[in-house]
Order: C-alpha cells, then sequence, then structure tokens
C-alpha cells in the first residue's frame, strides 16, 4: 500500500508539473484569468488523485460529473459557444501568423464568461489525460500528444518557453519515474537540475531578441543575393532609398524598335509598414475575393495585360513593338515588364497575384521579350474611350471581368495609413483647387509636392519614420519618397494607387540601333494608378521625370508619330524648407445557479452527455460527407441544375428572414424589405431575381461569374441572419434543405427550380 501511496504521489508531481507548462501554452492562445484555472486544475488533480487510491472508475464520475456540473450552471449553450470560442482564438492567431482571413464562429454571441466554462472542461479532461498516463506508465502516448500540442503551437507561432520548458522536464522526469517505479532522490535531483536549466535558458530565449532577427533577415538577404544577383534598387525599403543611385554599374540591356519612353516595372508595394513597402496580406484575396484571380485569369483577364485588351477593344493606331531585355547586373528575382505589354507573351505561371511578374527558376532568368502597345504620351493624359459607356458584346464581358476586379481594387489600394491623413490634409487642402478628375488631382498633387518638398540623392535615412519627416518638410527626399508620397496622396482623394520601382528609359537614351544601356542612375521608383476601365499605369510624381503643363497641352494636340522623341522637361523649382516645426464574475455566477444543480442526478447526466456528443460528432460527420458531396456534384453538374440549387438556397435563406420568395412574384417588395434589414444593398436582390429569370423564363444559361454572383448574395444572406434563435440555428444548420435528396438529384440531372 505504501507503494501505491508513493506511485500516486509521483503521478500527481509529474502531473501538475504537465499541467502547469499546458497552462501557460494554453493561455498564448486563450486570454483568459489563467490563476482561476491554476487554481481549479490543481483542486481537479488532488480529487483525482484520491479517488484513483480508493477506485479508479471514481476519477471518470468526477471528470464527467464536474464537467456536466459546469455546464449546467453556466448552461448547454454557453458551453457550446465557449468552445467555439476557443475554436476562435486558434483560428485568430492562424490569421495573424498567416495573414489569413478564415471566419470566425458567431463572434458576436460568444462571451469570455462562455470561453472560461468551456476552459474549465478542457482542463478537466487534460488533468484526467495527464494523471491517467502517467498511472498507467503510457509515457508514450504522453510525448506524442505533447509534441503535437508543441507543434500546433509552433505552427501558430505562439512559443511560451516557460511552458515548453515544463512540459520537457514533465516527459524526462516522468519517464525517470516509470524506470524506477518510485520517487526517490535521483529524481528529485535530476528534477531540480532540469527546472534550474531550463529556467535558465528560457528567459533569454523568452524576449524578443532583436540580434537573431537581424542574423535572420542577413541570412535570408544573402541567399537571395547568390539566387538572383543585387542591385540598387531596394525593394520597398525606405532606409535603403538613400542607394537607389549610388553608382554607375549597368544593370540591363533593352533593345526596341520605337523610340519612346517606357516604364519596366519590377517591385510593386501596396502597403507601407515600418519603412518597408509590403504585399498585401493573404487574407485580401480572400473572403468574398477568394478565387477571384484565378477565375479572371480562366476569363483571359488578368491586370498583368489588362491595357492591351483595352487596347484591342478600343482598336486605337498599331503602336506596338517588341521590346527585349537583358538582365547583366540587375536582380533576377523580377522580370522587368513595360506597360501595355500583350497577353501572349506573359508567361501565366510567372504572374504574381495582381502585382507584377517574378521569374522562374532557382536563379531567375536572364534573357526575356516582350510586346508592348504602351502610348507615347503620359498615363495622365490617356482618355476613355466612348465604348465604355456603350459597349458591345465583346467589349460588355470584358467590362464585366474589369468590373469586378475594379471593385477589389478599390477596396485594397485606397487605404491611407492611419500617421499620415493628418499631415497629408495639412499638405494638399493648404489651397484650394478644381477637383475636374484624375488628372487635375495629379496637377494638384504634383504642384504642391514641387513647391513644399525638397528633392535630393542624398536623403536621411536614420529617421524613425521617414516617410513621415519627409511630409512634414524636415527632410529632403529622391524618388522613392515622392513616389511613396504620392502613393499616399492619391488614396487620400480614394484613387487606387500603389508604389512601384523598376528601370526608366528615356528614348533619348536610345541609340539609332534601337539599344539603350540602362545604369543604376535610370532605377526608378514611381507610383501606379488605376484608371477605371484600362487598368494600372504609370504616373510619375518625382521632379524632373514628368512634362510640364505646357508640354502636356501641346502633346494633346500632336498626332502620336510626332511624340516619339518629345523629352522630359526638368523641372528645376526649388522647395521652401519648412523648420521642425472578464472573469470576475464568474464565481459569482456560480453561487447563484449553484442551488439548482443539487435537482440532478450525476448518473443521468453523465449519460446525456455522451449521447449529445456522440449526436453531435455524428452530425458533423454527417455535415461534412454532405458538404464534399454536394461540392462536387454542383462543380460537375449542368449549369441549368446549378442555377436551380442555388435558387433553392436562396428561397431556403429567405425563410429565415420570414420571407416567402416565388419566382416573379413581389421582387421590389423583398429588395426594399432586405435593404431596410440592412441585409444587403438596395437593387442588389433585384440583380438576383433578373438571374434567375433569365435562366428559368428565357432560358439562357447563365455565365461563370453570374453563378458567383449568386453564390455572393447566398453567402451575404447566411452571415446576416437575425432573429433565430440559438436551437433554430442548430436546426438549420444540420438540415439544409434534405442534403441527400438534392445531392441525389444533382447527380441524376433531375434538379427542378420548383
Amino acid at each position: 500500500m505504501e507503494h501505491k501511496k508513493e506511485n500516486l504521489l509521483g503521478c500527481f508531481l509529474f502531473s501538475m508539473i504537465g499541467f502547469i507548462g499546458f497552462l501557460l501554452t494554453y493561455h498564448q492562445l486563450v486570454s483568459l484569468n489563467w490563476l482561476i484555472e491554476l487554481f481549479f486544475g490543481g483542486i481537479s488533480l488532488a480529487i483525482m488523485t484520491f479517488l484513483f487510491y480508493k477506485k479508479k472508475y471514481f476519477i471518470y464520475f468526477y471528470t464527467f460529473g464536474i464537467s456536466l456540473l459546469i455546464a449546467f450552471i453556466s448552461s448547454f449553450k454557453s458551453i457550446y459557444y465557449g468552445f467555439f470560442g476557443i475554436i476562435n482564438y486558434f483560428i485568430s492567431w492562424y490569421n495573424v501568423r498567416y495573414e489569413d482571413a478564415i471566419n470566425l464562429f458567431y463572434e458576436k454571441m460568444i462571451t469570455n464568461y462562455d470561453i472560461q466554462m468551456a476552459s474549465f472542461i478542457v482542463i478537466a479532461f487534460v488533468c484526467l489525460f495527464l494523471l491517467y498516463s502517467l498511472y498507467q506508465k503510457k509515457v508514450i502516448r504522453l510525448v506524442v500528444v505533447t509534441l503535437i500540442w508543441m507543434a500546433l503551437l509552433l505552427y501558430l507561432n505562439r512559443i511560451n518557453y516557460y511552458g515548453y520548458s515544463l512540459l520537457f522536464i514533465c516527459l524526462i522526469t516522468s519517464d525517470m519515474y516509470y524506470h524506477n517505479g518510485i520517487i526517490n532522490k535521483r529524481i528529485f535531483h535530476w528534477l531540480i537540475i532540469f527546472v534550474i536549466c531550463f529556467g535558465i535558458i528560457s528567459v533569454p530565449l523568452y524576449q524578443e531578441n532583436i540580434t537573431i532577427q537581424t542574423i535572420k533577415k542577413e541570412i535570408e538577404s544573402q541567399i537571395e543575393e547568390l539566387r538572383y544577383g543585387k542591385d540598387t534598387l531596394p525593394q520597398g525599403n525606405l532606409i535603403k532609398a538613400k542607394d537607389i543611385h549610388s553608382d554607375e554599374i549597368t544593370r540591363l540591356k533593352v533593345t526596341v524598335s520605337k523610340k519612346k519612353n517606357l516604364y519596366l516595372k519590377g517591385f510593386v508595394g501596396s502597403r507601407l509598414i515600418d519603412n518597408q513597402w509590403i504585399d498585401l496580406k493573404r487574407a485580401s484575396y480572400n473572403g468574398k475575393h477568394e478565387g477571384m484571380l484565378p477565375w479572371l485569369e480562366k476569363q483571359n483577364f488578368s491586370q498583368s495585360y489588362q491595357y492591351d485588351l483595352y487596347q484591342q477593344l478600343s482598336s486605337l493606331e498599331d503602336t506596338s513593338q517588341t521590346v527585349k531585355i537583358e538582365a547583366i547586373n540587375a536582380n533576377k528575382k523580377y522580370l522587368y515588364m513595360p506597360y501595355g505589354t500583350t497577353q501572349k507573351t506573359i508567361p501565366k505561371n510567372n504572374i504574381s497575384k495582381d502585382l507584377n511578374l517574378k521569374a522562374g527558376g532557382l536563379f531567375g532568368k536572364q534573357n526575356y521579350s516582350f510586346k508592348e502597345e504602351s502610348s507615347f504620351s503620359p498615363s495622365e493624359l490617356t482618355l476613355g474611350q466612348d465604348w465604355l459607356n456603350n459597349p458591345n458584346t465583346k467589349q460588355q464581358k470584358y467590362l464585366e471581368h474589369e468590373a469586378i476586379y475594379r471593385q477589389f481594387v478599390y477596396e485594397q489600394y485606397t487605404k491611407v495609413d492611419k500617421r499620415y491623413k493628418t499631415p497629408l490634409k495639412q499638405l494638399l487642402e493648404q489651397e484650394d483647387f478644381e477637383n475636374t478628375g484624375l488628372y487635375s488631382i495629379c496637377q494638384h498633387i504634383r504642384d504642391v509636392m514641387s513647391k513644399n518638398l525638397n528633392y535630393s540623392d542624398e536623403i536621411n535615412s536614420e529617421r524613425e519614420d521617414i516617410l513621415f519627416d519627409f511630409l512634414q518638410q524636415k527632410t529632403s527626399g529622391n524618388d522613392v519618397l515622392f513616389a511613396s508620397l504620392a502613393t499616399e496622396a492619391f488614396r487620400y482623394y480614394q484613387i487606387p494607387a500603389r508604389y512601384v520601382e523598376g528601370y526608366y528609359v528615356k528614348s533619348s537614351d536610345i541609340n539609332d540601333h534601337g539599344i539603350a544601356t540602362i545604369a543604376s542612375k535610370n532605377a526608378h521608383a514611381w507610383v501606379e494608378v488605376y484608371f477605371d476601365g484600362m487598368g494600372w499605369l504609370p504616373v510619375d510624381m518625382t521632379p524632373g521625370y514628368y512634362y510640364d503643363v505646357y508640354t502636356l497641352m501641346n502633346m494633346v494636340s500632336s498626332p502620336q508619330g510626332n511624340q516619339n522623341d518629345v523629352d522630359i522637361q526638368k523641372n528645376q523649382k526649388a522647395s521652401s524648407q519648412v523648420d521642425d516645426g472578464p472573469s470576475g464574475g464568474v464565481f459569482q455566477k456560480l453561487l447563484e445557479n449553484i442551488k439548482d444543480v443539487s435537482m440532478v442526478s450525476i448518473g443521468v447526466l453523465t449519460g446525456l452527455i455522451l449521447l449529445i456528443f456522440i449526436l453531435w460528432l455524428f452530425l458533423e460527420i454527417r455535415k461534412y460527407i454532405y458538404h464534399k458531396g454536394l461540392s462536387h456534384a454542383f462543380k460537375h453538374a449542368t449549369v441549368k441544375d446549378q442555377t436551380a440549387y442555388l435558387y433553392r438556397l436562396v428561397v431556403f435563406y429567405l425563410k429565415t428572414y420570414d420571407i416567402d420568395y416565388h419566382l416573379g412574384l413581389n421582387n421590389e417588395q423583398i429588395d426594399e424589405q432586405l435593404s431596410l434589414m440592412e441585409v444587403i444593398y438596395n437593387g442588389d436582390f433585384l440583380r438576383i431575381c433578373e438571374l434567375f429569370e433569365k435562366s428559368f423564363y428565357g432560358e439562357i444559361a447563365l455565365q461563370e461569374y453570374e453563378l458567383l454572383i449568386i453564390a455572393h448574395f447566398i453567402d451575404v444572406l447566411y452571415k446576416n441572419q437575425r432573429g433565430l434563435k440559438w436551437y433554430e440555428r442548430i436546426i438549420k444548420r444540420y438540415t439544409v434543405m434534405s442534403w441527400r435528396r438534392i445531392y441525389k438529384e444533382l447527380v441524376k440531372g433531375r434538379l427542378q427550380n420548383g
């Protein structure tokens, strides 16, 4: 009996160490009052150890009993939402780590109280697992589960070295205990040694180590340099902006057939964080925009060759030419692409999102060519053709695709950084101007920047926020800072804009053989502005790189052929320098509701909770199977059946709003009702009705983008459901339109719209 006591004491000791380690790592994900949970877990382990000492099976009654007790005190509804709340924490950290946009569950209904109560149940089962595994000497089982848990935390980048240390100590010392059978002085000695060693190691590791981060970035930079080579382009790093024109080394050899100015696009920056232009978050391409870019590409529409599509549909004068590029000492990570590049000369596997072209292969690409049809005149003089307002069938299809991408562009590329809103307002609105469109805004930004900001290649890169100081007129700036500030300025006026780096080829740099040797002095940064209907085009804001007003007005009335040799007029105007001028209520609720628990039999409740869990697991598996089956069946169904299935979903989800919808009846009334409920915008439902009527009455097969419009409308209805009780939501979740029957009808191709 004494041996058994020592055995249980050892299990309790190592379980407590493991539990504290779990709790420290658990709270890297879930933000709650861990002291309450530590107290609860310690008490639970003590009671479980005592029950093990008496009779083994009593421990299960305690675990399930305390879980049921908590569930009835807080209500099963609260526990249900609490578990989803814990999952939400995991999803949130995943979104932060990978910049994704996975939706949360019932985020508006879940409270900290729900999560706290669900966490108590999680802790109870963790304690049971730890104690039982050690009592049965199943150390391997404990190791496997611990490693999976630690791998999950590393995957989410939620590292707690103190927690990891305790878990590791628990595994090592319990393994020693397993071989000895009892706790002896040797185990205690090793336990103390491990605690001291891991404590010493974890303290510096726990704190953010800037040196390690610097070394990591340096290694990554060296690897990229070995692969692609190095040039003076800062890759969106404002700290390195001063080096953009730092040498005279030849970077590119460009061969053309026409003499005109060319912007060769390389790096593209979408948002500015800590003096570094970076891409959009991955989340920006997910959510309601998920699959947009691949779908548009399938429709032969991409921002990389959008302007070429526009040119073809406009039947403009042929300005095409072949541009051959040889990367001599340039960074070969990118394919330096001229604007107006034709679709046929752009390799699809090199298109990077909607940004630029990245070279394939381990070491990039040295020689390549494009066919381009850019205009001779500056982008801001590009006028939209009349067909944009009165398109034919082919032009209408293009505009439908462009409208989808344009919506994404205005959502993602018009956001001004909060740090710059106030100083931008002070700079741009110090004098009035007549806003007559893009050109007037462009000219206004140029005038303000040329009057108030000083251009210089010698810039101070030691500032904490380089662009902010430049905006406040405390420092000078080169083309990198002018382009960065202009990007934010265009966005201030709700014009989509991006920061771009590459090489600028002037017509005067091209010799009689059509060859231009491009050096670091030709490295350049500019703004990329989205022109509605046409696409992304370059707009230069750096003094000395754009045409003056007089030259621009002359170019408007000049034929294209006379514009070949028009040179940039240097703007030498000097600028003026400006002087620096939840958990506290948990036990209260426990006390308030404890009297109701005594009326319930623990045995009955244990069976009930097991039954509910099994039922829930069955329904989730069933839902998953039918969801996969329906997705597969929908993908391979005819367009008519796909439309009929989407129609049934619309009818079903409208019923959750107490709206009885039938095709052709009360369309305007329902649209008004939904808009007043702030579910959709006015007119959205009428658009959906038109598509259904087009399919069912007109017997015209819907296009893929039209099906996507309906699917997005259904998604809006689903996410904005109001007034449903929790049990109604559960019923709807697991009984949507009799999945089995719908699946069979889809497979057989006999789905009707009624």
